[in-house]
């Protein structure tokens, strides 16, 4: 991660990577499973865009500084998921 992240940033403008933040510590998979639909929904179910132009999965999967625990923490994926095909609903009732 400490060489990644960096790396990728300098390459991409952003860090594909950040996610890892989540899933290495000793609460990420709580986490995640607290969230299951969410984090779902955030990468196959939202919208390319959200209503203000922003990608979705980017927005949650390379949030900087644990950005990705704060989302779904926050339930912000839910909000922006909504708009998509799979909303967290429909995930939870078919899935």
């Amino acid at each position: 991660m400490e060489k990644c992240v960096p790396y990728t940033k300098s390459r991409f403008g952003y860090s594909n990577f950040e996610y890892w933040r989540l899933f290495l510590v000793p609460d990420g998979a709580r986490v995640l499973g607290e969230h299951l639909a969410s984090s779902w929904a955030s990468m196959h179910g939202a919208p390319e865009v959200d209503p203000e132009g922003r990608n979705v999965a980017k927005m949650v999967w390379c949030a900087e500084n644990d950005g990705m625990r704060k989302l779904l923490e926050e339930t912000a994926v839910e909000r922006v998921c909504k708009a998509g095909k799979w909303t967290v609903e429909r995930f939870r009732k078919e899935l």
